[in-house]
C-alpha cells in the first residue's frame, strides 16, 4: 500500500511531496512497502504520522518520520492483537483507536495500552469511523452495524 503527502500552498490548493525514499508517492516511494492496506492516521506532539499497516486483527501501527521514514517494527510499535484498525486520531502522546464496543488508546511513545472507553454499553459492535476535534475537544465514533453515533469529550476519554 501506499501513503501520500501534500502540502497545502498558494497558489496551487495542493501539492503532492515525495519521501525519503525518491517517487512516485511519499511512502513507499521507489522501495517495496511494508504495509498491505494502510488504515487510519494519528499524529503526535514530535509531528511523527502514526499509519495502520492494515485493517486486520493484530497487524502493527507504523511510525512514520516527516520525510517519509518508517521506523522498524520495536518493543515500542503499538500492536491491538484482540481489535481491527480503522480509524485513529491522537492527544498529546496517546493514540486512540477504534475497537470492537470500545476506543482504545496507546502510548506513542512506547506502544503500551493505556485503556479501553466503552461507549455502546456493552452492545457487541465494531466503531468504524472515529473523529476528534482538537478545538471543542469533541469526539465522534459511529458503529458499524448498529448505526448508532456517539459523541464524547476529552475527559470522558
Amino acid at each position: 500500500g501506499t501513503v501520500l503527502k501534500f502540502e497545502v500552498g498558494n497558489p496551487v490548493p495542493l501539492t503532492e511531496v515525495i519521501g525519503v525514499n525518491g517517487g512516485p508517492h511519499w511512502y513507499p516511494g521507489a522501495g517495496a512497502s511494508v504495509m498491505p492496506y494502510p488504515h487510519g492516521l494519528a499524529t503526535d506532539l514530535n509531528g511523527r504520522l502514526y499509519v495502520g499497516a492494515d485493517a486486520n486483527v493484530g497487524n502493527p501501527v507504523r511510525q512514520f518520520s516527516c520525510d517519509g521514514g518508517i521506523a522498524p517494527i520495536s518493543p515500542a510499535t503499538i500492536v491491538d492483537p484482540d481489535y481491527p484498525l480503522f480509524n485513529m486520531f491522537s492527544i498529546g502522546n496517546i493514540i486512540y483507536k477504534n475497537g470492537n464496543q470500545s476506543i482504545r488508546a496507546y502510548n506513542s511513545c512506547t506502544g503500551a495500552f493505556v485503556g479501553a472507553k466503552c461507549l455502546s454499553g456493552g452492545t457487541p459492535d465494531t466503531y468504524w469511523g472515529l473523529s476528534y476535534n482538537k478545538t471543542t475537544q469533541t469526539g465522534y465514533a459511529s458503529a458499524r452495524f448498529s448505526g448508532g453515533v456517539w459523541k464524547f469529550t476529552k475527559t470522558q476519554l
